[in-house]
């Protein structure tokens, strides 16, 4: 698809009527952007008519304040109904919101915190480029946004891998949220962008037969690209044009009053004829945007493999060897990670389909980022990192791709105590508690290598976000009395069930991840006694096997990995009272304060989490029956 010519009277016509909405909606909520909207729908009314209507390519607005150019170009596309947008913009209730979002028809993705915008449009266009779909994907930033490290380190993505497909559009109004940008935060965008290895072109990006020209220029490069739109902040408005053109930030994030907006209405309405021969243009187009995500929907998950009581191995191994699979049978597996491909063990799969392994540097949050990118164009990502580089470092893009319901499978190793001699800046100690408090991500914690090949394919065929969370030393297989695998045979992974490893009537031991064999262990000594239930995912903990249980022993022991103050039990004790449950003993065992080197085992030792801890623990419990 090319920029095709078009009559530029009618992208005039467009921008002012958009101009005139967007105003009007900002107006109406007395809040909004209005100074970033004007300088922008110039370019973006040029884009809109001689590409985006046709082609169906994807954009993604990353400064997501500028919605009211957003919504206004959508409605005036009939897209969206404008009358709505302009009497419900930022309203309650109203899916036009603040910032741009992606279930309005004609957005790819919510956007709003700087920077993470252009990450995930990067992971669409990788995504086209693997797909070979010959699409290009275009990204809108704004000057200041350029400051954000995550746009350099998705700069660097672009360049090592070639993404000719990929267009950024930057509004270069040198004004940003406080002040002009010289005084802000001076940055050489046109240096910066060549160093990233982007073709940097320029432009006046109010001149409508430039912009055009531009973007054809844009269209032959065999580079990513960037264009420095050179705009005006205001620009069209009477009323905040000339601020604009004094690098002033009045109209950054501030309506102007009804009654200082009277003149604009008047100069930007349209006459009766200049409505009847946009209307008449509009109605004649094609138009084949659609935003609506399709997401893969037949999964070969292949068959399980099953470890042995024999085997001694890391859940990490078993979660390389599951993607390693996935990956052979399903070419929309793809995995990314930050140059750790070794110790998540993404490099299993690596070896085997080395064009679906990305290697994103050390750049945790771009990769999470782009995974949300990747996954709304098509494909399966695995996000792979540390737990507390995931969790860190990246939670504020995870949270934004939870907003955005995207389909990322963020599966990080090396978490708690397990990680041992690194210490307590890499020992994720809040990683569950942190997740977990997203509403569009489910965290799970398998408990052996078994039950980790069940996650892993669990969650690359079921449509969601996800959070694994994985140890990194080894241990045996969890196995029954039979010295059978637990997590085998007729197992099939429910994150809602629980399961039982031995029963009881005396008191209810939960317990998940790493710590699972630890607690069988102090568990076996007490048949009849105590009932140790493994329990995931927080889903699995709220059931109805765990309230009876609760019900039936009216003590609860609860063991983690995790600082045991922001824990599984945090969680958990709200859906307990609510359901009257009045526990006559009640102990979460976990990590109560940063721990220093040391080898696993002792660290486990040390923090009463191990065999011997556990069963102290329930000596005292017990006893005092």
């Amino acid at each position: 698809m090319n920029f095709q010519n078009i009559d530029f009277n009618i992208t005039k016509l467009f921008a002012k009527s958009c101009r005139l909405s967007a105003l009007q909606a900002v107006v109406n909520a007395n809040s909004g952007h209005p100074g970033g909207s004007f300088s922008s729908l110039d370019f973006l009314s040029v884009l809109y008519l001689s590409r985006l209507i046709h082609s169906n390519e994807k954009i993604v607005v990353s400064n997501g304040h500028i919605s009211p150019a957003v919504y206004a170009v959508l409605a005036e596309l009939k897209l969206e109904d404008k009358q709505d947008f302009i009497e419900n913009f930022r309203q309650s209730g109203s899916k036009f919101e603040g910032h741009v979002n992606r279930f309005v028809n004609g957005c790819f993705y919510s956007t709003g915190p700087l920077g993470s915008g252009v990450a995930a449009a990067l992971g669409m266009a990788l995504a086209e480029k693997y797909f070979k779909t010959n699409k290009k994907v275009f990204a809108v930033l704004g000057d200041g946004e350029c400051q954000e490290g995550i746009v350099y380190e998705m700069g660097h993505f672009a360049n090592k891998y070639n993404l000719d497909n990929f267009v950024c559009l930057v509004d270069y109004n040198k004004v940003q949220l406080t002040d002009s940008l010289e005084k802000t935060m001076p940055i050489d965008l046109e240096a910066n962008f060549k160093a990233m290895g982007f073709e940097v072109l320029t432009c006046n990006g109010h001149d409508h037969q430039e912009i055009l020209n531009i973007y054809q220029t844009a269209d032959k490069s065999n580079k990513p690209t960037v264009i420095l739109m050179q705009t005006i902040m205001g620009k069209g408005s009477k009323v905040m044009q000339l601020d604009g053109e004094n690098y002033q930030a009045t109209w950054h994030g501030k309506s102007p009053s009804p009654q200082s907006a009277q003149e604009d209405f008047e100069f930007l309405k349209l006459s009766e004829s200049q409505k009847s021969e946009l209307e008449n243009h509009i109605n004649q187009l094609d138009i084949k945007i659609n935003s609506q995500v399709n997401f893969p929907s037949k999964i070969n998950v292949g068959e399980n493999r099953v470890y042995t009581k024999d085997d001694l191995l890391d859940c990490r191994t078993a979660y390389g060897n599951a993607l390693k699979d996935l990956g052979e049978l399903n070419p929309e597996v793809l995995a990314l990670t930050a140059d750790l491909s070794g110790s998540v063990k993404t490099n299993i799969l690596k070896k085997s389909k080395p064009n679906q392994h990305f290697e994103v540097g050390i750049a945790e949050q771009f990769m999470v980022a782009a995974a949300g990118g990747l996954s709304l164009a098509g494909a399966i990502p695995f996000a792979s990192t540390f737990g507390v580089f995931m969790t860190s470092r990246a939670r504020g893009q995870a949270r934004l791709n939870d907003i955005n319901e995207t389909n990322v499978k963020m599966v990080s190793t090396h978490c708690g105590l397990s990680l041992g001699e690194d210490g307590p800046t890499h020992q994720a100690l809040d990683d569950f508690a942190s997740m977990e408090s997203l509403f569009n991500t489910t965290v799970i914690e398998p408990a052996d290598p078994n039950q980790t090949d069940h996650v892993i394919r669990y969650i690359a065929k079921t449509k969601g976000n996800f959070y694994v969370r994985l140890g990194r030393h080894k241990y045996p297989v969890l196995t029954d009395k039979n010295q059978k695998p637990i997590f085998s045979g007729g197992y099939l992974f429910d994150p809602s069930k629980p399961t039982c490893v031995q029963n009881g009537n005396k008191l209810t031991v939960l317990t998940l991840g790493a710590t699972s064999f630890e607690a069988q262990q102090a568990c076996l000594v007490y048949p009849d006694q105590v009932e140790l239930l493994i329990t995931p995912t927080l889903d699995s903990a709220k059931s109805k096997e765990v309230l009876d249980s609760l019900n039936k022993t009216k003590n609860l022991l609860i063991i983690q990995d995790h600082n045991s103050g922001a824990g599984l039990a945090t969680f958990l004790a709200p859906y307990l009272l609510e359901n009257s449950i009045v526990l006559e003993k009640f102990k979460s065992l976990g990590v109560e304060k940063y721990q220093l080197s040391g080898k696993q085992k002792d660290l486990y030792a040390l923090n009463q989490i191990d065999k011997e801890g556990i069963s102290k623990q329930i000596d005292l419990i017990l006893g005092k029956l």
